[in-house]
C-alpha cells in the first residue's frame, strides 16, 4: 500500500505532465504557423478598400503635357471634411463622353497608352482597355479593347471603347464588334470572369422584330438597384427603337418607337415601360436647321406638345402643351411612374404626372 504522501505526489507530477504536454503541443503549433506563414507569403496581402456611408469622394481630370488624362480621386470624411486619402490615376482617356463610373467598391475607366495625341497615332505598343480601382489607388485591367499585350501577342478591337457596369458590380455591359458586322451585339460580361453572361446580336434582334428599323446600340443606364439595363437602338438623331433586360434572368424586351416620334426630339425612357417625348424635333446636328424648324413651327401657329407614350398599351396621352417651340421641357423620370416636367414661364414651372393605371 502507497502512503497518502506519496500518492498525492504522483498525482502532482501527472497533473503537471498534463500540463507540460498541452504547453508543448501549442508552442509547437504557433511554431509550425509561424513557419509556414514565413515560407509561403500569401499571393496578395492587399484588402481592397470600398467606399464608405460615412465618406464623399470628389473627382476632377486635368490633361498632362502628353495629352493623357490625369484624374484625381479624393475621398473625404462627410461630417468633418477630412481628407482620408487621395490617389491619382494616369493615362486616363482625355476625351471620353462619360466620366469613371463609381460604385461602393470600385471605380471604372478607359485607360489608353502609347498613343501620340499631337499627331493622333497609334505608337508601337498602343493598348486601349477597361480598367477597375478600388478606393485605396489599387488598379487592374478588366478588359483589353485593342493594343498590344504584354509579350507581343496583338488584340484586334473587337469592343467599342465604351462600357457600363451595375450598381452591384457583377456585371459588365459592353458593344461587340461594329454596326455592319454580323456579330455586332449588346453583350453583358461577367465582371470578374468576363465571360458572356448574354448577348443579343442585332441581326437576331430585327428578324425577331420585323419591324423595327436598323440602327445602333446604345449602351443605356442602369436601374439605381441593378435590376433592369434600358437603352436605345438609334440611327443618328432618331431613335428606332427602345430595349429593357432584367438581370440574372436576362429577360430582353424590344419596344418599337411611336410612329409620331420625330428625330432628334426631347425624350426620356422610364424603366416602368413608358416614352415622354416633345413633338418637335430639337436636334438634327445642325443648328441652322434646328432654328429653321422652329422658326417654321412658329410661323405656322403650331404648339409644341409633351406626350406620354404606353409600350404596353400602345396608348399616348398628352400630358402639356406650350405656345414656344423651342421650349425645353427638361423630362426627367422620378421613378417608373412619376415624371418631373418644366413649362413656361421661364426659367419653367416644375410639374410632376404621375402615372396611375396602364
Amino acid at each position: 500500500m502507497l502512503s497518502p504522501f506519496i500518492k498525492k505526489f504522483i498525482k502532482k507530477q501527472l497533473i503537471l505532465s498534463i500540463v507540460l504536454f498541452a504547453i508543448a503541443i501549442v508552442a509547437g503549433y504557433v511554431w509550425y504557423a509561424y513557419q509556414s506563414s514565413s515560407e509561403i507569403p500569401p499571393i496578395n496581402n492587399h484588402q481592397a478598400r470600398c467606399f464608405q456611408e460615412s465618406e464623399t469622394v470628389d473627382f476632377k481630370m486635368d490633361i498632362n503635357e502628353h495629352g493623357y488624362g490625369d484624374a484625381t480621386f479624393i475621398i473625404k470624411d462627410k461630417y468633418t471634411g477630412v481628407e482620408n486619402l487621395r490617389f491619382v490615376v494616369d493615362h486616363v482617356f482625355p476625351n471620353h463622353y462619360r466620366e469613371p463610373e463609381r460604385y461602393r467598391c470600385g471605380i471604372y475607366l478607359i485607360r489608353i497608352f502609347d498613343f501620340d495625341f499631337k499627331k493622333f497615332v497609334k505608337l508601337s505598343a498602343y493598348n486601349i482597355g477597361l480598367w477597375q480601382y478600388d478606393y485605396a489607388g489599387e488598379g487592374k485591367e478588366v478588359v483589353l479593347f485593342s493594343g498590344q499585350r504584354k509579350g507581343g501577342a496583338q488584340v484586334l478591337p473587337r469592343y467599342g471603347f465604351d462600357f457600363r457596369v451595375d450598381p452591384t458590380e457583377k456585371y459588365l455591359v459592353l458593344i461587340k464588334e461594329s454596326l455592319g458586322s454580323a456579330e455586332y451585339a449588346l453583350v453583358v460580361k461577367d465582371l470578374i470572369t468576363t465571360q458572356d453572361i448574354f448577348s443579343s446580336r442585332l441581326g437576331d434582334m430585327l428578324a425577331q422584330y420585323p419591324g423595327i428599323k436598323p440602327g445602333s446600340f446604345d449602351l443605356g443606364k442602369w436601374s439605381q438597384d441593378g435590376r433592369y439595363l434600358k437603352g436605345s437602338i438609334y440611327d443618328g438623331a432618331y431613335d428606332t427603337a427602345y430595349y429593357r433586360l432584367e438581370r440574372d434572368t436576362w429577360k430582353f424586351e424590344v419596344f418599337p418607337t411611336p410612329s409620331d416620334l420625330p428625330s432628334g426630339a426631347e425624350r426620356a425612357v422610364s424603366f416602368g415601360g413608358y416614352l415622354a417625348y416633345s413633338d418637335i424635333t430639337s436636334f438634327t446636328g445642325d443648328a441652322d436647321m434646328d432654328a429653321q424648324i422652329e422658326e417654321n413651327a412658329r410661323q405656322s401657329g403650331r404648339k409644341e406638345n409633351l406626350w406620354l407614350y404606353s409600350f404596353w398599351t400602345k396608348q399616348k396621352t398628352k400630358i402639356a402643351s406650350v405656345d414656344d417651340p423651342s421650349w425645353v421641357f427638361k423630362l426627367n423620370w422620378l421613378s417608373d411612374i412619376e415624371l418631373e416636367y418644366y413649362i413656361p414661364p421661364a426659367p419653367g414651372i416644375r410639374k410632376v404626372y404621375t402615372i396611375t393605371s396602364n
